[in-house]
């Protein structure tokens, strides 16, 4: 992709597109007739628009009663075409006809040629700046413009388009072909375009909140569709209510296509999903695959008003887009179904991007753009997560009421147009009297977080609290730097009050600020990000730990308690604490029993197994492991119970892979192997929440002879058209193989087509980060990086390059030098990312694995409640 930095001439501006386009899945290129409607500002005898890949021909304009034929100038690294005429355009209105055709594309974006078995279907995907490869555009977000589809294929294929469909034709020549109208659609961007061609089948059309609505999937899956329709009752008329704003648009189709590069992408009026994210079997779906289907059919459903009835002027506010879509996903589905505890899931997305965050090689959430290949990279944690956990803050700040009030006034001045972050900080400022232009500047605007650090002292015996701000780094030595950094920070503040506890709420302005807590009474413990809602690191002093975690640690909610236990580790991987103090900090937590809190300790002892412990500790961290989890295990048996609570199934699970994979336990290893048997014959007789895990340690110790077995269930589910977890349990279990002539065959299904495209970076990324598999991986990614490069997706070959920060130290110097070599525009920040993660793990090992040993050698936690 181009990395240039040209921006079109704002010469001619589009209001129409009439898109012509023939197409079948049963070849591999595609032609087209466009016809433009435009203005014509300036007047001049050439004007460009975006074109990459196409071949074009027939280029004829209308300019009042005179008809000038054009001819085409390609500028590849502008992606673009100049279309130059004998004479100037008039100013005023333009109509121009211009044939083209194209290449399907092998990378999932443009239009492709999705895959998944025997399914088949053209698809497309032009988000951040591909429609441009599927039809010559004006292919930037601020010039929005209707477009009408027509598509010429085989008489027996589904289209869907943006618009409503108005009637099919069918010629009487052979081959016979069909051709299929469309509606026009309201003002839109080109990214939002969209097209698909293959054998769907659909639900019936049904009216909700007044809009026509239905989901579509492949042949023999149409029932896996009712609970994302369930999701979409509720959200629909919420969305409607929230925003003040009807549903902008004529239909709303929901599409779950055979292989797609992103999870899923908001097209006007035409959602395209990954199948995963939208189809499902009630009876066999984990209670985290259910809240990620909701949450993504809330956030892509959310678009239709915050992205695609007012958009962002350029990527540089891309965030405006995701971070709201993001936040708003959240909020609804927790009063869709309040005990699923929605916004945990959030906190632990929230965790990657403070992870993120703590680089020097960060972005601000709002980043300039200048090139595609840039825009493409703001697909990020940054993005999403940093900018709907901002978001989250401000509102607790400014108040809901406030908070919506701004947005429809917001969406009422801008639908159908578009806008900037600061039109939106205007709005909420008017709406609330409050600063919030100050509030986002801060942290929008610049990159990282902070770190807040607290003491206290008693002043006539009230407590007073000393709180500083700086920039938190997870790079040790860069903490030792001075930041001049500063954020408005809304802190909320828990404290022990008399028998129970209260909230200090305050917002810290300044580097220092003394705040005296509203209490009479010594407060017995303090913890100062109350719900986790704060995008921040807390560091307390060492006497008011102390007295959180024998006084306060029960009175914390569990989304506090989980924060407390990951600063506590950011503060090790920053040198402000060591790692005794936090394995100290985490066999207090023996008898957790909330799954949040539990699947947060079993990740960071994953973590050290696979990262920071010495080859020669690594059973003493076994027996840890062993010791802090096996008691819960007792009492959560390996059946549930009848009406047994979700979260209960998930601990189960977090405890049983923790146990089997990191700890080893030989007993727990065959129990799984047992029951992975009876989940390929019966799936049904295994709870859902639970199966994956058995599936997956049942790989650990399995060789060759296992793998076939796996692949071969794998690929009869397939043929079963069964729910896409059923067969995602035995995909997501081939990187647990430790076998090496398994490995082998995991990696030779990566290039036979025996694992999807769309799943590919699902396969290798996992299979980087282990230490049996990292090192034939690499060798592996690097021999065949030409075809894995473009087969994994635009989106995936970024995060496939950021996870080579997760291997063994000593191969810095080559992941550099073979990036070098093979450069990727859309992957620059994430090679940085990860060449930073590798030299700051480098460091950490050398700081603490020696300190971790003796902590484990001393074994003193071997006596802790025996």
């Amino acid at each position: 992709m181009a990395s240039t930095t040209y921006r079109l001439p704002r010469q001619v501006i589009p209001t129409a597109y009439e898109i012509n386009l023939d197409a079948t899945p049963r070849r591999n290129t595609f032609s087209g007739v466009l016809v433009l409607k435009a203005r014509v500002i300036v007047a001049a005898n050439s004007f460009e628009l975006n074109a990459i890949d196409l071949k074009i021909s027939d280029v004829v304009a209308y300019v009042g009663k005179k008809k000038l034929c054009g001819r085409v100038k390609q500028h590849k690294e502008h992606e673009s075409v100049e279309l130059i005429f004998p004479q100037p355009l008039a100013k005023g209105k333009l109509e121009l006809s211009l044939a083209f055709t194209g290449k399907l594309n092998n990378s999932m974006h443009g239009l492709y040629l999705a895959k998944d078995g025997p399914e088949r279907a053209i698809v497309s995907q032009c988000e951040a700046t591909d429609a441009r490869r599927i039809f010559p555009c004006f292919d930037e977000p601020d010039l929005k413009a209707t477009i009408k589809w027509t598509i010429i294929t085989d008489p027996d294929l589904t289209v869907i388009t943006n618009g409503v469909q108005k009637k099919v034709s069918k010629g009487r020549k052979k081959p016979i072909r069909a051709t299929y109208f469309f509606k026009p659609t309201r003002v839109i961007s080109t990214y939002l375009a969209a097209v698909t061609i293959g054998k769907y089948v659909a639900t019936p059309v049904k009216r909700i909140a007044g809009i026509l609505c239905r989901a579509l999937c492949g042949e023999g899956k149409l029932e896996q569709t009712s609970f994302a329709q369930e999701v979409t009752a509720w959200v629909l008329p919420w969305y409607q209510d929230y925003f003040g704003q009807k549903y902008n648009y004529q239909k709303l189709d929901q599409v779950a296509v055979p292989g797609f590069d992103a999870g899923a992408m908001e097209n006007v009026g035409a959602i395209f999903y990954r199948q995963s994210l939208l189809l499902m079997d009630a009876g066999a779906t984990s209670w985290q695959a259910q809240k990620r289907i909701a949450e993504v059919v809330a956030h892509e459903i959310a678009h239709q008003w915050f992205g695609n009835l007012v958009t962002m002027c350029w990527w540089d506010d891309l965030w405006l887009n995701e971070a709201f879509a993001t936040w708003i996903a959240f909020k609804t589905i927790d009063q869709f179904k309040p005990h699923w505890r929605i916004w945990d899931e959030y906190l632990q997305s929230k965790e990657t991007a403070l992870d993120a965050d703590s680089l020097v090689n960060t972005h601000p959430v709002y980043t300039p753009v200048q090139s595609p290949a840039e825009a493409t990279e703001l697909f990020d944690v940054i993005t999403y997560e940093k900018g709907g956990g901002v978001l989250r803050m401000i509102e607790s700040y400014i108040g809901e009421e406030n908070f919506r009030e701004g947005i429809r006034q917001y969406q009422a001045a801008f639908k159908n147009a578009n806008a900037t972050g600061k039109d939106l900080w205007q709005k909420l400022a008017h709406a609330s009297s409050q600063p919030v232009d100050e509030l986002m500047q801060g942290w929008i605007n610049q990159k990282g977080f902070p770190l807040v650090t607290v003491n206290a002292s008693e002043v006539n015996n009230c407590i007073v609290l000393h709180i500083s701000q700086r920039r938190f780094f997870a790079n040790a030595s860069e903490m030792q730097n001075e930041h001049e950094q500063l954020w408005p920070i809304p802190l909320i503040i828990r404290y022990g009050s008399g028998n129970g506890s209260a909230v200090h709420r305050l917002v810290l302005h300044k580097h220092e600020q003394t705040v005296t807590l509203p209490s009479d009474t010594k407060a017995a413990w303090i913890f100062a990000n109350d719900g986790a809602t704060g995008f921040y690191r807390v560091k307390l002093a060492d006497d008011l730990l102390d007295d959180l975690l024998k006084h306060g640690i029960d009175s914390l909610d569990p989304a506090s308690r989980m924060s407390l236990i990951e600063d506590q580790w950011a503060l090790v991987r920053a040198g402000l604490s060591d790692i005794e103090c936090f394995m100290n900090i985490i066999k207090e937590f023996r008898n957790e029993r909330d799954y949040l809190v539990v699947r947060t300790i079993a990740a960071r002892l994953a973590y050290f197994e696979q990262r920071l412990v010495r080859d020669e500790d690594r059973e003493l961290l076994r027996e840890f492991v062993r010791w802090l989890f096996t008691e819960q295990l007792e009492d959560l048996t390996w059946d549930t119970e009848p009406d047994e609570d979700e979260a209960r199934a998930v601990r189960r699970a977090a405890v049983i892979r923790t146990l089997g994979d990191v700890g080893r336990d030989v007993s727990v290893l065959e129990e799984a192997e047992r029951r992975a048997q009876v989940e390929m014959q019966q799936p049904a007789n295994i709870d859902p929440n639970l199966a994956g895990v058995i599936v997956a340690l049942g790989a650990l110790r399995g060789g060759r002879e296992r793998f076939d077995k796996y692949m071969h269930v794998y690929q009869d589910r397939k043929k079963q058209r069964t729910a896409p977890e059923l067969q995602a349990r035995y995909l997501g279990a081939l990187y647990y193989f430790e076998d090496t002539e398994a490995i082998d065959m995991v990696l030779s299904s990566c290039l036979n087509g025996s694992i999807p495209q769309e799943q590919l970076r699902l396969v290798l990324i996992p299979l980087l980060t282990r230490n049996a598999t990292q090192r034939t991986v690499w060798e592996f990614v690097k021999q065949h990086w030409q075809d894995i490069g473009t087969r994994v997706g635009l989106m995936g070959v970024s995060r496939l390059v950021e996870a080579t920060g997760a291997l063994p130290v000593e191969l810095a110097t080559d992941i550099a030098e073979f990036f070098k070599k093979h450069p990727v525009d859309e992957a620059k920040r994430a090679l940085a990312k990860a060449l930073e993660a590798l030299e700051l793990r480098r460091e950490l090992i050398e700081r603490e694995a020696l300190r971790l040993s003796d902590w484990l050698q001393e074994r003193s936690w071997i006596s802790i409640n025996e």
